[in-house]
């Protein structure tokens, strides 16, 4: 189980990586596939987000790249398969639903559970609506995560997996 301090170190160090190539890059770059599969840790346990297999040069104009739906299922912005659209924000809720993991320690899917609680999504939303800390956090992380922290990745995370790019 990862502690507190190192999903903490995980957010902290993709959000920048996200950062970088959206933003900090001579040309945008649009990964097209956040998630924990494609984030390793060096020997001091730093993230890299790896495999840009699925990357994109982002469009100068117009704002969206039109293209195949591609991805990891559990991952891939909810706007991405009515529209084929892929632009910054599809990395984005990607990196929202990472979050959730860090957070909650659940998968997307977790085939052991059932009804609502089945589809991460679907059981933290309302969670994430209310903010409600103590049924969100991984109950194996017990009262050892940073308070202030813990709510700034659930309001990162809450406003990442918004259902519409434009929230």
């Amino acid at each position: 189980m990862l502690g507190w301090e190192l999903r903490y170190t995980i957010a902290v160090g993709i959000c920048k990586a996200l950062e970088y190539l959206h933003d900090g890059s001579p040309r945008s770059v649009i990964h097209r596939d956040v998630n924990p599969s494609n984030i390793l840790l060096s020997h001091d346990f730093r993230p890299q987000l790896t495999d840009f297999g699925l990357g994109k040069w982002a469009p100068k104009r117009p704002m969206y790249l039109e293209d195949i739906a591609v991805g990891t299922m559990g991952y891939i912005d909810p706007e991405y398969f009515p529209y084929q659209r892929v632009n910054d924000k599809t990395d984005v809720y990607s990196f929202g639903v990472v979050l959730l993991e860090l957070i909650t320690g659940r998968r997307p899917f977790d085939k052991t559970k059932f009804g609502g609680e089945r589809f991460l999504l679907k059981w933290a939303g309302p969670l994430l609506d209310e903010r409600n800390i103590n049924k969100l956090v991984d109950p194996r992380l017990g009262s050892t995560y940073n308070v202030c922290q813990m709510q700034a990745m659930i309001s990162a995370a809450a406003l990442c997996v918004q259902q519409s790019s434009q929230h």
